[in-house]
């Protein structure tokens, strides 16, 4: 099927309408994040197999309740994380703590923009099916994601917090990667550390982002200092 028949927006607004959505705050449920995926989502492989949206939920797994909202929605199931749509696409409902839909993102990224990319993962495909291509062409969509994102997002938050007159640190997985000089794995989130009395500061060095702040699992407006020790910042529109 040709991806551009397939409404993806369309159909990404419907699970967090049906769903709920988690990033809109005050609920501890709901659809974190959805994106495209899948060779049939790339146009150079759309031949090969259905596109896909591959959806992060809360909570994993999905309630009764959210799987009868996934039936009404059309979706039937297949196995326990995915489903499929008689739109034509499929569903898949990725594990939060396996770096799945992180890789999926690099792996779209090589296959849209590189042709010697997207043959090669034709002829795996071809020969032995979708796991054994996403296998080979994960070398080349690490490689490409080092090239196009890289550590930027690390100096991105190096320079957001220059002015900050405390000690912050970048944690994590992220931290490994800039203590071995290099992308170890594609990432789909940034961890800082910063002392609790800094974040009354974060507002103005922020200026323009959406801060939410996690408090007992759910997404609510960040006011500092937060009474956790942890926050997210997320893109908004300036004001």
């Amino acid at each position: 099927m040709d991806p551009s028949h397939v409404d993806h927006d369309r159909a990404m607004q419907d699970l967090r309408t049906y769903l709920g959505d988690f990033l809109a705050g005050h609920r501890p449920d709901g659809v974190f994040h959805v994106q495209t995926g899948g060779p049939g989502s790339v146009p150079a492989l759309a031949d090969l197999d259905s596109p896909e949206l591959h959806l992060d939920l809360l909570p994993d797994p999905p309630t009764q309740e959210q799987r009868a909202a996934l039936s009404r929605l059309g979706y039937q199931p297949r196995s326990e994380r995915t489903w499929t749509h008689p739109g034509g696409w499929r569903l898949v409902i990725s594990d939060h703590g396996s770096g799945w839909r992180a890789e999926q993102a690099a792996l779209q990224g090589v296959l849209r923009h590189d042709p010697h990319a997207a043959r090669t993962y034709r002829a795996a495909f071809t020969a032995a099916g979708r796991d054994h291509a996403d296998h080979t062409l994960r070398p080349a969509a690490l490689a490409h994601h080092a090239r196009t994102v890289g550590l930027t997002p690390a100096r991105q938050v190096a320079r957001l917090l220059a002015p900050l007159d405390a000690p912050w640190m970048i944690a994590a997985g992220v931290a490994l990667d800039l203590h071995l000089g290099y992308v170890a794995r594609p990432h789909d989130d940034l961890d800082v550390i910063l002392p609790r009395e800094a974040q009354t500061r974060l507002p103005d060095l922020l200026r323009g982002w959406r801060l939410d702040a996690s408090i007992h699992g759910t997404y609510r407006p960040y006011a500092a200092p937060s009474t956790r020790p942890t926050s997210r910042f997320t893109p908004g529109t300036p004001t």
